[in-house]
This record gives C-alpha cells, sequence and structure tokens, in this order.
C-alpha cells in the first residue's frame, strides 16, 4: 500500500506514474526500487491479478524498455527545466548528477529514430519537448540558445570572435561559421530568419 500510494502521489505532480530507477521521495522512501520489485514480481508471475488491474490503471508499465524510455524522458525533462535552460538536448557525454548517462540515452535514441525503431508516440513526445534528431540540428540549436543567452546577458546577440561561454562553448567560432554558411549559400532560408529575428548580423565581427 505504502508503495502505490507514492506511485499515486508521484503521477499526481509529474503526469506518469512511473518514477526513475534510482528516484526516492522527499521523505527518503526508494519508490524507484519499489516499482522495479513489482516489476520482476509481474514477470516471475508472482503478483496477484488485482495488484496488476490497480497498477495498469494508474498508467504503470511493465515492461523494462519502457521503463528505461520513461527514466531517460524525465531526465531529458530535468534537463531541459533546469541547466539546459529551455533546451532538451545535451551534449553526448552528458550524465546527470546522481550519475545517469542521458547523453548516451539521448544518442541512443536517435540510432533508434534513424533505424525506425522508434514509435510515432514516442516520437511525437520527444519532438514536444524541442528534442533534436540530428546530430548537425543539435549543433545549430545548441549554438542558437547560447547566442540567445548572450543576448540576454549583453542586449546584442552577436559575440566577438574569440568570446566563449563560462562553459566552455566556443560561440564566437560558431558564430563566425554561420556567417560562412550565409555566405556560401549553405543556410536555410527558416535558420536565417530565425537568426535575423534575434538581431544576428552576417557582415565580421571583431
Amino acid at each position: 500500500e505504502k508503495g502505490f500510494q507514492e506511485t499515486l502521489r508521484y503521477k499526481e505532480s509529474t503526469g506518469n506514474p512511473n518514477a526513475p530507477k534510482r528516484y526516492k521521495t522527499e521523505d527518503g522512501y526508494l519508490l524507484g526500487g519499489w516499482q522495479r520489485h513489482q516489476r520482476n514480481k509481474y514477470r516471475n508471475r508472482n503478483l496477484s491479478s488485482d495488484r496488476i488491474e490497480r497498477l495498469e490503471k494508474i498508467g504503470f508499465k511493465w515492461d523494462i524498455l519502457e521503463e528505461q524510455f520513461e527514466e531517460g524522458f524525465e531526465e531529458t525533462l530535468s534537463y531541459k527545466e533546469g541547466e539546459g535552460k529551455g533546451n532538451p538536448n545535451v551534449p553526448t557525454r552528458y550524465k546527470t548528477h546522481d550519475g545517469f548517462c542521458l547523453g548516451m540515452w539521448q544518442h541512443h535514441r536517435r540510432d533508434d529514430y534513424k533505424k525506425r525503431k522508434l514509435s510515432p508516440d514516442r516520437i511525437k513526445q520527444l519532438e514536444d519537448i524541442g528534442f533534436i534528431w540530428g546530430k548537425l540540428e543539435e549543433q545549430f540549436e545548441k549554438g542558437f540558445q547560447e547566442t540567445l543567452l548572450y543576448k540576454e546577458r549583453t542586449g546584442n546577440p552577436n559575440a566577438p570572435r574569440n568570446y566563449k561561454t563560462p562553459e566552455d562553448f566556443l560561440l564566437g567560432f560558431w558564430q563566425k561559421h554561420r556567417r560562412e554558411n550565409y555566405r556560401e549559400g549553405k543556410l536555410s532560408p527558416e535558420r536565417i530568419k530565425r537568426l535575423e529575428d534575434i538581431g544576428f548580423k552576417w557582415g565580421k565581427q571583431g
């Protein structure tokens, strides 16, 4: 009952009853571990039919792959709302504070997408929060978000050529390459418009 009630509470606060593997509640209850234990019992046919029904009724998932997807999705959302400042796409080697390899999880989802192994509802779930499928597209988004942050801090989106962010992103270098792409006709009209809309200039910067 304790685990079920905590699962209900988790669902009320997140909209999803499936907690990450290592999740524990504010009062220290290991909800992720409890849920994993229920899944093991289900696979070993040690869970009564009324418990199965109660859990399924609130959207609980039995499949470990489903569980892993939900965990990665939740971590992606947390990153977007916190450190990512609105951008859900992390660097490939990125790990969360509790050791979840989110960069690799995202990398594998992109592979699944390319190999058409990702269901339409998962594709939509990720796209709805701004997830990017292509590496080049991801790099563009990262640079665009950093340009926006630079503009918020300075009032001007155009960074000096040798500027790098406090997190060591080479923003000046990224902007220089976008200007080169523009001159060579390699930048899509949509990207040109997005940059121009925030005051980006195509001429050389100091």
